[in-house]
């Protein structure tokens, strides 16, 4: 006997049915990717490439490290604009750049950039002669430009850049280091203790000017030189430098602040009493031209 099993017929989908599920399973299909795709960019947007990278003191550069200096931030300008030379002044090669992070553009927008981080201690000239930026202004003279002829050279001198010398007789505070020491003391101990005092010295100035630092005014450390032949303590720095410099030596034991310049008539009443105690006749002084008047005219 053979049995016969009744399948019910499936419902047949609607025209309007089949369509909305035609659009569903399109719109899936395409954000599908695009969510997919969000997912793997969103850890690629934390590692964000720098064509310049400096970061404290180290410029990175193609995967290698090395000293951030004015002259190899350069060398690495030129290997990315070729099309431009770029010449730096003696002596600006040595420069340190701070921190900065740079993305490719315009080699006068970096090159700007780049002075900005070395602390304003050197000006561009464009091709032609034409200054990048104005110093006065800070805006830019010429048009952005990635080849030519670009010089970097030092600002003119300004009072905070420009270096001055002074020199200080420090016998008297060498005397009282002397004086102050062992009677036993041979002359190499004591040449010892005087340096260490000068050094000490040096430090006291130092770490003043430290001290001054502030946003708007940063002082530079000055060049100390002793010449012990001489006793002298030259000194060489900005003026705000030498300034600090001269008011700390000053301020020495045995130093003593140099007497006010005497008036005519204490000169005078002491040169009077001079006289008189060794009987020396006093000069007499000459009497003042008398102007005269000119012929009246008839």
């Amino acid at each position: 006997m053979k049995l016969f099993y009744l399948q019910r017929p499936m419902p047949i989908m609607s025209a309007h049915n089949l369509i909305l599920s035609l659009l569903a399973l399109t719109v899936l299909v395409v954000v599908s990717p695009a969510l997919a795709g969000d997912n793997s960019n969103s850890t690629e947007l934390t590692r964000v490439a720098y064509d310049l990278e400096i970061v404290d003191g180290i410029l990175v550069l193609d995967g290698r490290k090395m000293e951030a200096t004015l002259a190899n931030v350069v060398d690495a300008l030129r290997t990315r604009y070729q099309d431009a030379n770029i010449a730096v002044a003696p002596g600006l090669g040595k420069l340190k750049i701070s921190d900065l992070k740079l993305r490719a553009g315009q080699l006068t927008d970096e090159l700007e950039a780049v002075r900005v981080a070395s602390g304003n201690k050197f000006d561009i000239k464009g091709p032609g002669g034409v200054p990048v930026i104005d110093p006065n202004t800070g805006r830019p003279l010429n048009e952005s430009s990635n080849s030519g002829l670009f010089v970097l050279q030092g600002p003119p001198a300004t009072e905070q850049s420009e270096r001055y010398v002074e020199a200080f007789n420090i016998e008297p505070y060498l005397s009282s280091l002397r004086r102050s020491g062992p009677a036993s003391e041979s002359p190499q101990d004591r040449n010892v203790r005087e340096q260490q005092s000068i050094d000490e010295l040096t430090m006291i100035v130092g770490e003043t000017i430290e001290m001054m630092k502030n946003e708007t005014q940063t002082p530079e450390r000055p060049v100390f030189r002793f010449h012990r032949g001489a006793n002298l303590l030259v000194v060489i720095g900005p003026r705000d430098s030498v300034e600090v410099a001269r008011k700390i030596v000053n301020a020495l034991p045995g130093m003593a602040t140099p007497p006010r310049a005497e008036s005519n008539e204490a000169r005078n009443a002491a040169m009077d009493a001079f006289r008189k105690r060794y009987g020396l006749d006093r000069v007499p002084q000459e009497p003042a031209a008398v102007p005269q008047q000119a012929p009246a005219q008839k």
